[in-house]
């Protein structure tokens, strides 16, 4: 597999954005994301990623996972905003931290188990 990925860096980034979903939720900053997006699994990095180059890894195990986990995060993540904009703080909060969170997890246990499993095939 000549191609290479920023695992950590994926990591860092999808952490980075549910921060900010998170604080955007609070009341605690309104412009750093872009809650129109937080349903869409494509415009995020990874979900660049998994269209694009990721489409290069799809022979690992964990591809297919990934993908899932991640489109699911997005979907929850839209219920967050749903409930935010419609006046449901104690909802959006509740997901925030239950459901999306969790998924938040696999979601690096996942890009994790890739990076490993990504360079056990490398070395061979």
């Amino acid at each position: 597999m000549p191609f290479s990925f920023e695992f950590d860096a994926a990591i860092a980034a999808h952490k980075i954005w549910l921060q900010h979903l998170d604080f955007s939720v609070a009341g605690i900053e309104t412009s750093n994301i872009d809650l129109d997006a937080a349903g869409d699994a494509v415009s995020c990095s990874l979900g660049q990623w998994i269209a694009g180059v990721g489409q290069n890894f799809t022979g690992l195990h964990n591809f297919s996972h990934l993908v899932e986990a991640h489109q699911l995060f997005h979907i929850a993540a839209a219920e967050v905003v749903q409930h935010w904009r419609d006046g449901n703080p104690e909802e959006a909060e509740s997901l925030l931290k239950g459901r999306l969170a969790d998924l938040s997890v696999e979601l690096v246990l996942l890009i994790e188990a890739m990076k490993r499993e990504y360079h056990t095939v490398i070395r061979g």
